[in-house]
């Protein structure tokens, strides 16, 4: 008998439902990776885990039942890494907001961002909802699952940036500068205002791939300056 299993083996493939499934293992309290990759088969397949016989594990996939051994339920499992080892990128959006970020102002993007990391270190929703609210999406009621699918999707927009714009937002971020999200937007600015702090207002104002470009091409500059002054 042939089994056909399916599920999405990349970021890319997760539909809605698929970014609802590992939104909820990841918020499971202290689940190891091994458990986490079973469960993330299971829900991603269609499967139920029904029973353990004999060592093997039992499965349901609608009316179909069958075994599988525990090294092929390991292989199976273990095409789910990318959820641990890959960064999303430019996946499904389960907002109205659009995807590319399109037309929205740079200082309401940094806001937001800003609004999203202190989600990911607190778990408060409301930071969630103040970051919708500046990007252009009221929401009233935002539970705690679709808080953490938002937060998954916003990882990938930070990826997608990333890949536009490398020397803006490097690899490996910024985890080794003291310096306050604050500080790092008055680096911004100094860098674009032509030390006129009064054209800040404008820039914040501006639409973020247009910043995001000027700084790219600012940092590029900057680079070649740098090389030519070591020859």
């Amino acid at each position: 008998m042939n089994i056909d299993i399916k599920a999405p083996l990349s970021w890319n493939e997760l539909s809605l439902s698929d970014l609802k499934h590992v939104a909820y293992v990841m918020m499971l309290p202290e689940i190891d990776r091994t458990h986490a990759s079973i469960l993330l088969f299971c829900k991603l397949a269609g499967l139920k885990m029904k029973k353990n016989i004999a060592g093997s594990v039992f499965f349901k996939k609608g009316k179909l039942k069958f075994i599988l051994e525990p090294y092929q339920l390991m292989d199976f499992s273990q095409r789910f890494n990318y959820i641990f080892d890959e960064k999303p990128c430019d996946i499904v959006n389960p907002t109205k907001i659009d995807p590319h970020l399109i037309d929205v102002k740079f200082g309401d993007y940094y806001f937001a961002n800003a609004m999203m990391m202190r989600y990911q270190f607190t778990g408060e929703k409301k930071f969630v909802r103040q970051a919708l609210k500046t990007l252009g999406q009221r929401t009233i009621y935002l539970s705690k699952m679709k808080g953490q699918m938002i937060w998954i999707w916003w990882m990938g927009v930070q990826s997608y940036l990333q890949d536009l714009y490398p020397l803006v937002f490097p690899k490996g971020g910024d985890d080794s500068s003291d310096k306050t999200s604050y500080q790092i937007l008055q680096d911004i600015y100094l860098m674009l205002n032509e030390n006129r702090p009064q054209d800040n207002r404008h820039i914040a104002d501006s639409e973020l791939h247009s910043v995001l470009s000027v700084l790219q091409n600012k940092i590029e500059q900057y680079n070649r300056e740098k090389e030519a002054l070591k020859k």
